[in-house]
């Protein structure tokens, strides 16, 4: 375990080393504030309530999502690999005794470090620069709730995209599996619309998949709502980081066989 945090904080500082573009990276993510903060006064008009959502209650929602989706780097996992994979230089993550999805995983959590920072920096200037009147939960047990449940997506979406960078092994481009993944996500976790605006029957049918509950749910809790969801969510995302680090191992102890990197 201490090398792997060694790995964490190697990575931190190594970010810190280009926190410029950090920073501009993480303006990008509030453009979805901006959106709320454009289109949702219109929609509310005179009402009062849309969904069991006020005004304020909607704009905070996307302040949340929008801190909880700066924190997330997994991506960087799959493209991290498939480069590797295409020059030849995964071999050392064979020999080392070091488990390789581990060491990722402590990789992306060392950007996830500097990457608290950087979001809650231009989540709070957002916040304050336009005065938005933030709603949050008075239930700490709640928050708790959401923060652990936040981590425990962040595992999953490491574990998604260490699956997806060992498809490299066999195809030569992995884009088009990022390019589908990141839909489907952008989607199902309510980074653009909360979920509880969508049907009963499809939010029952998100409720199957982890991506409802790494951004969509902690931010329904900040706020307050939908507490009666958080055992099942824990749930939920137990059982697909179980299910993933079992079919990353299989597939990994079968995919690396097709490697052909130097030293091989």
């Amino acid at each position: 375990m201490r090398k792997y945090l060694e790995v964490m904080k190697l990575q931190f500082k190594i970010e810190m080393s280009f926190r410029l573009d950090m920073f501009f990276s993480m303006l990008f993510t509030v453009i979805r504030v901006a959106f709320a903060m454009i289109v949702w006064p219109a929609v509310f008009g005179e009402q009062t309530e849309i969904g069991g959502f006020t005004l304020p209650m909607m704009l905070s929602f996307y302040v949340f999502t929008s801190f909880i989706a700066g924190l997330d780097s997994s991506e960087g996992i799959a493209w991290d690999i498939s480069y590797r994979v295409r020059q030849g230089t995964f071999t050392k993550f064979l020999i080392v005794p070091a488990d390789a999805e581990t060491y990722f995983q402590a990789q992306t959590f060392g950007v996830a470090m500097l990457n608290v920072i950087l979001s809650f920096t231009v989540s709070a200037i957002w916040v304050i620069l336009f005065q938005i009147p933030i709603v949050i939960t008075g239930n700490l047990s709640a928050v708790f709730a959401a923060l652990g449940m936040v981590i425990l997506g962040l595992v999953v979406l490491n574990q998604i995209n260490f699956l997806i960078g060992i498809m490299a092994f066999k195809f030569l481009d992995i884009s088009t599996f990022l390019m589908l993944k990141n839909n489907l996500v952008t989607f199902l976790t309510g980074t653009y619309l909360p979920l509880a605006l969508l049907p009963l029957w499809l939010q029952n049918g998100m409720r199957v998949f982890p991506f409802y509950y790494v951004n969509n749910l902690p931010a329904m809790l900040l706020i307050g709502r939908s507490e009666d969801e958080i055992l099942i969510g824990y749930l939920v995302l137990s059982l697909w980081c179980l299910g993933l680090f079992f079919l990353n191992r299989g597939a990994f102890h079968v995919l690396r066989k097709k490697y052909d990197g130097v030293g091989v």
